[in-house]
């Protein structure tokens, strides 16, 4: 009767055990971050947990006993380092002309990279440098429409490539550093520069359409560019960058994939790929996806079913790590929405959604 009691109790203890373990993998400084641009007194961010399904907004402010981040942030990316095993976050503040260090453990601001011209857009190239462009399209003189490289030990700048007309987004693919050219406030950019990393040397410069303001690269290293047109007649228009490699070379060969019409409501945020880089997403009015493979300029699929499927995103991701769609709605002066999706035969319908802060811009993911 002893034995049976006994193993009938380790039986139970056993069982309870198994349900009392967190299953929880996330970190308090993984997830996915959207960076809300705010309004004129301060920008702040928001965590989503897929995991808990939950957010926190401000989180900078309430790990920093309210104070606040600065306003007008634009690009946001995390990495780990040395000394930073939980990740060191980069925020760029244009008007302010500074980018801020966030040690992702805490927090907290540890360093201060200032004098830059109208920083638009970071890409951390690996643990001691990131490249910045600098320049609004208006501005002249030293520091306007370059590319800064940022030595991340000294936080300084280590050297500039002087590119063309209002950079902003960038990417980058193995060695090579991507430069979209808009033409900021004078939106008449339409120019890709291409810059080796390895030896920090412009190598090309590609002629796209006009105001080049997003870009993603797909599965087979081409590289895709959503133009935003103009008011002069200029459409919208989805461009592929199609890259040749031979030895140590490598060749660019921009080919116009959709004329898509007239400029129709969009966010600076208007173009990814899926996890497995075989399909594209665009916002052109609504959310449009594409396979890289598909050869003809019929018109593509809508992505999104149900609720959201006739709204204009202002910016669409897709999580690493989930592989789900990340939609984001707002506008200056209101709070925004994150929106989670899912895949329901081959279509995405909405799968969460939470309420984040003023004018969200894009979403960044670090884990």
């Amino acid at each position: 009767m002893n034995k049976i009691f006994l193993i009938l109790t380790l039986g139970i203890f056993a069982f309870s055990s198994c349900n009392d373990v967190n299953t929880f993998t996330l970190g308090h400084n993984q997830g996915a971050f959207v960076l809300n641009q705010g309004n004129s007194e301060t920008s702040t961010i928001s965590r989503y947990d897929y995991e808990q399904e939950n957010i926190i907004n401000s989180i900078y402010q309430s790990k920093n006993g309210g104070l606040q981040l600065g306003p007008g942030a634009s690009s946001f990316a995390i990495k780990r380092g040395d000394g930073y095993l939980s990740g060191r976050g980069y925020i760029v503040f244009p008007e302010r002309g500074e980018v801020e260090m966030i040690n992702m453990e805490n927090y907290k601001i540890e360093a201060n990279i200032d004098g830059l011209s109208h920083p638009n857009d970071i890409v951390l190239a690996n643990e001691s440098s990131a490249y910045v462009s600098c320049g609004d399209g208006m501005a002249t003189g030293a520091g306007n429409n370059v590319v800064a490289k940022l030595d991340l030990e000294t936080n300084t700048v280590s050297k500039t490539f002087e590119v063309h007309n209002g950079p902003a987004r960038m990417i980058t693919s193995g060695k090579y550093l991507y430069v979209a050219n808009s033409g900021g406030k004078s939106m008449n950019g339409s120019t890709v520069i291409v810059i080796d990393m390895s030896n920090d040397k412009k190598i090309d410069t590609v002629d796209v359409g006009m105001q080049p303001i997003d870009m993603a690269v797909d599965l087979d290293r081409n590289i895709w560019v959503f133009c935003d047109g103009d008011t002069d007649g200029k459409n919208q228009s989805l461009y592929r960058i199609n890259r040749t490699f031979s030895a140590d070379t490598i060749k660019h060969e921009a080919e116009m994939v959709l004329d898509l019409g007239d400029k129709i409501a969009n966010g600076q945020n208007a173009l990814t790929v899926s996890r497995d880089g075989r399909f594209v997403y665009y916002v052109n009015g609504k959310t449009y996806f594409r396979s890289i493979y598909k050869d003809d300029d019929s018109m593509d699929d809508e992505a999104i079913v149900g609720d959201y499927s006739d709204v204009a995103l202002v910016g669409i991701d897709v999580d690493s790590r989930t592989g789900r769609l990340h939609g984001l709605l707002g506008s200056a002066g209101s709070t925004g929405k994150l929106i989670v999706f899912e895949v329901s035969s081959s279509r995405h319908i909405v799968s969460e959604e939470y309420t984040v802060g003023i004018n969200p811009i894009f979403t960044t993911y670090h884990y």
